[in-house]
């Protein structure tokens, strides 16, 4: 099959992108090659098709393109299609169980089943929706923040050009905390979303992503709850988790947060703001996230330059 000589000189040209943008030359690795061989042929003997074993190819290099892209901040997708490559989807294995399910499941509060059913597959929340909602969520909380005279448009600038972790960091925390908070009050065993959506066991979605985020979020929305926090308390750790431990930006802000007298709840909620912010460092290193994260970005700096403008006409006209 001839290959059309403009999609080699674009890849070429991509290459050569990454290389500049990377600042070092990066030469294929020997051992990569028996590696990818070895790959096709398990597809191969899998579906019984060399076209299957040359469509994986192709989608596994438009995959590596388009986080390519994301990494560099470039134009989203990729220039290669990405063919689908298995004849039908292949579900989870049940012979297969996790590492330690059996102790996990025991400390959870919830019962659930091993295998989700047909029925449960349908009531499946889409990843994109939760994807689109936390992005939302960031951005109505980010508009409050500004409002509440939290949040400054020299921070929102700072970020930008990467100076600023209660931007990226901390709106997101902000927001876990909120949903987590959200869902305690609820009595809800999942997590109520902003829209009122609540995601459970049963409809979230399958994925290694969610995998491996579920379970961690769900201890840590426990652990919350068993703190049993006052509302000065609860205001005291939105303040933690939105500034990263900031001492001069935590008390420039007063929301009627005030930090525990015991020395042990200090760092109990300490603790907790941490692992909010672990976990907002984990989605931030997601693909597309900047790219996502700068419209949110956007929007709170046109928010909070037209309460300037409105703040500076109210002071006009008082003088």
């Amino acid at each position: 099959m001839d290959v059309p000589e403009g999609l080699i000189s674009r890849g070429f040209h991509r290459a050569d992108r990454v290389r500049h943008c990377l600042g070092r030359e990066h030469r294929l690795d020997p051992r990569a090659v028996p590696v990818a061989c070895r790959l096709d042929l398990l597809l191969y003997r899998e579906e019984n098709s060399t076209t299957s074993g040359i469509l994986y190819v192709v989608a596994v290099i438009s995959m590596f393109d388009e986080f390519t892209n994301d990494f560099l901040y470039l134009r989203e997708g990729s220039c290669f299609p990405r063919p689908k490559y298995r004849k039908a989807a292949i579900s989870r294995s049940a012979s297969l169980p996790r590492k330690h399910a059996p102790a996990r499941a025991e400390s959870l509060p919830l019962k659930r089943p091993l295998i989700k059913t047909a029925s449960m597959k349908m009531q499946e929340l889409k990843a994109i929706v939760i994807w689109d909602n936390f992005f939302m969520a960031c951005e109505s909380a980010g508009k409050e923040l500004i409002r509440a005279g939290a949040i400054r448009i020299s921070d929102l600038e700072e970020w930008q050009n990467s100076k600023n972790k209660t931007i990226n960091i901390g709106i997101p925390s902000y927001v876990f905390l909120q949903c987590f908070v959200r869902s305690i009050k609820s009595g809800s065993v999942g997590f109520v979303m902003r829209d009122n959506v609540e995601l459970t066991y049963i409809n979230r979605p399958e994925g290694r992503v969610f995998d491996w985020l579920f379970e961690p979020m769900t201890l840590l929305k426990e652990q919350i709850k068993a703190a049993n926090l006052e509302s000065t308390e609860e205001e005291y750790l939105y303040k933690l988790a939105l500034y990263c431990g900031d001492a001069r930006m935590m008390t420039s802000w007063q929301n009627g947060g005030v930090a525990p007298a015991d020395a042990v709840k200090r760092a109990q909620l300490e603790g907790l703001s941490r692992r909010l912010q672990g976990f907002s460092l984990t989605i931030s290193r997601m693909p597309t996230f900047r790219r996502r994260f700068e419209a949110v970005v956007k929007a709170l700096l046109q928010e909070a330059r037209q309460g300037f403008q409105k703040n500076g006409n109210v002071i006009e006209q008082t003088l």
